[in-house]
Parts: C-alpha cells; structure tokens; sequence
C-alpha cells in the first residue's frame, strides 16, 4: 500500500530543513535524500535526475542520505536502477558531494532480506567503477554494525573479541573499516551499538577491538588510518534509544578518555566528520542560501582544521 506524503518533499520538507539550519546559526548541516527507484522509468532522463539532485543542494544540503534496505544497492542492480544510481554516485563524485549510507545487515527493510543490500561489497564495486569513483566522499553509517544474525547465525561485528570473530566473511564492520583504510575519502561513524548501554561484556569489547583498530599503522595497501576516518555517530536514539541517549555516549565517552584513546578523541568527535563533509566546498556552495551568522560560524570553523 502506498500513502502520499504529507509535505512536498521538495518545496516543504527542505525548506523545513533549511530553516532549522539558519535557526542553528551554523550548528546543524543537513542532507537530503535519494532514493533511485523514484528514477527508473523511462521519462526520467539525465536532465530529471540532475535537477532533482541541484533542487537539494540549491536548498543548502551538505550531502545525501542513501539507504539500501529500500530495496536498491550501490552496485550490481537491475540495468534501469542502476543507470540511476551510477548518475547519482558518478554526480557527487563529480562536485564532491558526501554520500552517507545505512550500513547493517537490516534497517528499515522494503522486504525480507533487503538489508542485506548494505554489504559494504557492493559499495567496493562501486568504488571500483571508475578511476574517479575512488574519490567519492562516503560514509558507513553504524560503521557496520554489532552483534546482528545472519544466515542463521551470529556475526559479532564491532563486538568482536578474537581475530576469527572479526575476520568473519560476513563481518560488515570490518569490511568498513578495510574500505576505510584503502580509499582516501571513506569514513565511518560509530552508532547504533546499543548493547554497551546494558552490558559490561560489550562495553569491554568494543573498547578492545577500537584500540586494536586506531592504533594499526597504514600500509602499502591500506595507505590510510581508521583514526582518521571515523567519527561519533548518535543515529536511532529512536524507541530503544529515547531513554539512553546520555547513557549510551556516556559510555561512549568512557571509551576515548582511556589513556591510549585519548589520542584520538577530537579526530572521533569533530575533525574526522569535518574533512568527510568537505568543508570549504560546501560553504562555497551554501553561501548564496544560508544567513551571514551561519555562514560566519562555518568559516570559523574551518581555521581551527587548517
């Protein structure tokens, strides 16, 4: 069953955005959404898709939201869905838009299984479409994952305790993090771990396997570091999060104030998702939208990252 929304997507929900943003004076950077099976009839030409992609960033949006388990992957789909998502992805490489993409085995799912359109797999095929796709700003969300069933079973993810447990073939966290390592502008943010609010065991986990993976040294092949890579993530403090929110970053917290952590706390915090975003970019694309204050407090921003 399908239900017409009740605000215009366009003309309603992102002038909504933007005028939060300007509220915030800087403080909020929104992204809009695309969702490429609203594309893939016949009459959606180049022309439609690009001016669906400019109406949003000509509303002020720092990036796009892409979310899989709708039922659409990065790579690998169907010849009409995937000229559609070639467009978008080939579009933000282009003019160096940030693309942010759910990343668990589930999510909302448009069907049994869907979730599993958000196997970082896909997103290395796409990656590796093009010499110029290995520029794309991209983001995991949920940087893959915790403990999540897959196939009838377990696979730990980011609570991973020994080196089998996170080499699993179907570990999303650490196919995240390798991703991460090997392309220049590839992040990952951490949320959505909602077993450490509850569980010592998995509190003490996590914070094992971050250290592990923060402090490895790049290499010829991985030429990049997670720590500069992934960054605070508050997503789904929804219906099990409501209650939890400062629970749930108090431990978070707990994590990065460890002595061998606190290296790496304002990259976590702020820095990372900063250069993820492209900064200077955006403010030259958000300067004719926003108010001079919001724009004031981008820019000052900025001179603490140079």
């Amino acid at each position: 069953m399908t239900t017409t929304p009740k605000y215009d997507f366009y003309d309603q929900q992102l002038e909504r955005m933007t005028a939060l943003e300007n509220f915030s004076e800087g403080i909020v950077l929104g992204f809009s959404a695309f969702d490429p099976l609203r594309f893939v009839s016949q009459s959606s030409s180049d022309r439609v898709l690009r001016d669906a992609i400019e109406r949003s960033l000509e509303h002020g949006k720092a990036g796009f939201k892409f979310y899989p388990p709708m039922g659409y992957k990065p790579a690998d789909n169907e010849a009409n869905v995937e000229r559609v998502v070639d467009y978008f992805l080939d579009f933000c490489v282009e003019y160096s838009i940030p693309v942010f993409t759910h990343c668990t085995p589930e999510g909302f799912q448009a069907y049994k299984g869907s979730g599993l359109n958000s196997d970082p797999d896909y997103w290395e095929q796409a990656l590796k479409k093009n010499k110029q796709r290995e520029t794309m700003r991209l983001c995991f969300g949920h940087a893959g994952g915790g403990k999540r069933k897959m196939n009838g079973r377990w696979v730990k993810g980011w609570l991973s305790d020994t080196e089998d447990e996170w080499n699993d073939q179907n570990n999303y966290a650490r196919k995240v993090v390798e991703l991460c390592r090997r392309y220049e502008h590839v992040y990952c943010d951490l949320s959505y771990l909602h077993e450490i609010v509850e569980s010592k065991k998995a509190q003490e986990s996590l914070a094992k396997r971050l250290e592990i993976e923060l402090t490895r040294e790049a290499t010829a092949d991985k030429p990049f570091k997670l720590a500069d890579k992934i960054m605070y993530g508050s997503d789904w403090h929804m219906v099990s999060m409501v209650n939890d929110i400062e629970r749930y970053f108090g431990q978070i917290k707990a994590i990065f104030e460890m002595q061998k952590m606190q290296l790496f706390a304002d990259r976590f915090y702020f820095k990372n998702a900063l250069k993820y975003v492209d900064l200077e970019a955006y403010i030259a694309r958000a300067e004719n939208v926003f108010s001079q204050d919001y724009i004031a407090r981008l820019k000052e921003i900025r001179t603490h990252l140079m």
